[in-house]
């Protein structure tokens, strides 16, 4: 009895229409949970890229002003 039951799903699974299914169209980014945190996480990036290009730029200063310094120090 339980192999004519096995038999007759996979017949019934055989027969099934053969037609691929559709994949959901790929949309724009969906909000979600994490939303915040991943905004929180970009936003302490951007802060950490400003506070670096602002000691660049400070290290920079410094330099130009101690250069020139050193050579007057140099030629005395």
């Amino acid at each position: 009895m339980k192999i004519h039951m096995i038999i007759a799903c996979l017949a019934l699974t055989a027969c099934g229409e053969q037609t691929p299914r559709e994949e959901p169209a790929v949309t724009e980014e969906r909000d979600s949970v994490f939303d915040p945190m991943t905004d929180q996480v970009d936003k302490a990036k951007a802060v950490e890229d400003a506070a670096h290009k602002h000691k660049q730029d400070i290290d920079d200063a410094l330099r130009a002003i101690e250069e020139p310094a050193e050579k007057s120090a140099n030629d005395q």
